[in-house]
């Protein structure tokens, strides 16, 4: 699974694209 058991993603598991998309997701979460 790409998730710890407090729900924060392995970020080191992802492609560098994911990495990046996830940098942006969560940039606007915090809009």
């Amino acid at each position: 699974m790409l998730f710890h058991q407090d729900g924060r993603i392995h970020v080191e598991m992802l492609e560098p694209r994911l990495q990046q998309m996830k940098t942006i997701y969560e940039n606007l979460l915090n809009l």
